[in-house]
């Protein structure tokens, strides 16, 4: 498959900073990146921050400001970074993105505790607990879109397990960007260097690069099957229709 002029930049950009991410160790090295990634991170044209809370949490707000959005229509998009870093901030332009392009009215960012705050299931049950006040207050979960990213596509499909078995109502449409599902680094793809990994590339020792995210986050909770790793659920039948893409492949399913 041909990679656009701009696919081509993302790709040499994520290459230069293979080494970096194999050096990260420490939760003040993941600060550093993050206050980077927060530096660099800017709205699209047609996009305007409008407000800090949404149903009660702390949320970032984007309002978009083009004549063909439609009224109505949410996204609410998970932020990654591994567990471990990452905020709203650092990842607002590239949602505000995905916003203009599905034509929504707004988009909410929430906040939840990464692991270097509090182990695994914080973020987990931050995410839900912001989704349930959400449709609370806007009476249903019509009109609304999830996504996220890497550890965000995580959350976001966990979410959607979790709603599904308690009652919850679901988004309209889930999509998941490159998403990190196996926490416990047990797949053999960690260890397959055919596979050219956007960030770890095809290095021997690309799984330990994982590791700390991996641990901090978990801090040895992680069993297959249990709530503490529901992302590893072996059905998500009953979730809505979901749509996925990890480098240059792509995925839809609808259950």
């Amino acid at each position: 498959m041909r990679q656009s002029p701009a696919a081509h930049l993302i790709r040499l950009g994520l290459r230069a900073q293979r080494p970096l991410l194999r050096r990260l160790h420490h939760p003040g090295q993941l600060g550093l990146v993050e206050r980077a990634m927060t530096l660099t991170a800017r709205l699209p044209q047609g996009a305007r921050r409008s407000g800090a809370h949404a149903a009660g949490a702390p949320v970032l707000t984007v309002q978009n400001l083009r004549a063909d959005r439609r009224p109505g229509h949410t996204l609410v998009y998970v932020h990654g970074g591994g567990f471990a870093t990452g905020s709203p901030e650092t990842h607002c332009g590239f949602a505000a993105r995905l916003m203009l392009a599905g034509r929504f009215e707004s988009l909410l960012m929430p906040r939840y505790r990464l692991s270097t705050e509090a182990p695994w299931p914080a973020a987990h049950d931050d995410v839900h607990a912001f989704w349930e006040a959400l449709i609370t207050e806007r009476g249903g979960a019509q009109g609304v879109a999830l996504a996220g990213e890497s550890a965000g596509a995580n959350l976001c499909l966990s979410l959607c397990v979790r709603a599904r078995d308690e009652g919850v109502a679901l988004p309209s449409r889930v999509y998941l960007h490159s998403p990190w599902l196996d926490v416990s680094l047990s797949g053999a793809s960690y260890r397959d260097l055919r596979i050219d990994d956007g960030f770890t590339g095809r290095h021997p020792q690309r799984r330990s690069g994982c590791t700390p995210c991996s641990r901090s986050t978990t801090r040895g909770r992680v069993t297959h099957g249990s709530r503490t790793c529901r992302h590893s659920s072996p059905t998500c039948m009953g979730c809505p229709p979901c749509t996925w893409t990890a480098a240059s492949t792509s995925c839809s399913a609808t259950t």
